[in-house]
């Protein structure tokens, strides 16, 4: 570009902008007009946040469901896990699963009261037809005084449940 012609370029914006200064505009009101607003991020869902957070915290079975409910603040989860060694290690995992849920759970005291989590696993019937089936329930009050970060047997998940039951394939 030649030199006469950036200085057209200049004449037509000093021109521009005594324009809108005569107009009462200063010169960051009409750039701020011209702008896009910038768009703040989406909030996740809660939903959305507590199924992420439940996913990476599960170390044994699979995360099938993640459902929460506002309005009766209960969670509700559905662990899978479709090789299992021995009715033992499904339940050492079940219990290991149980406990780091719950420690999710906790940090969500205000909105989570109640956890309910299945835990289902192929079954076998008298057929031989397989099939996945529940396995273990089991409903927990959110109590922020337990440490469940520091349980780990099926002895203290019992005692700080409201029920366990467990299918009589793993018992």
């Amino acid at each position: 570009m030649t030199h006469a012609g950036i200085i057209k370029i200049a004449a037509v914006i000093v021109t521009a902008v005594l324009i809108l200064m005569s107009a009462g505009c200063t010169i960051t009101q009409t750039i701020k007009a011209n702008e896009t607003p910038a768009q703040s991020p989406t909030p996740i869902p809660f939903e959305d946040s507590i199924n992420d957070e439940i996913v990476r915290a599960v170390h044994g079975a699979d995360v099938a469901e993640v459902v929460y409910s506002n309005d009766t603040r209960g969670l509700s989860v559905v662990l899978v896990d479709e090789t299992i060694w021995s009715g033992e290690a499904f339940r050492n995992e079940m219990v290991a699963d149980t406990f780091d849920i719950m420690v999710v759970a906790k940090v969500h005291t205000g909105r989570i009261d109640i956890v309910g989590i299945s835990g289902q696993t192929v079954l076998i019937d008298i057929k031989g037809n397989e099939h996945l089936g529940n396995v273990y329930e089991t409903a927990i009050q959110n109590d922020p005084e337990v440490k469940w970060e520091n349980l780990w047997t099926l002895d203290q998940l019992t005692a700080n449940a409201e029920y366990v039951w467990w299918h009589q394939a793993v018992r």
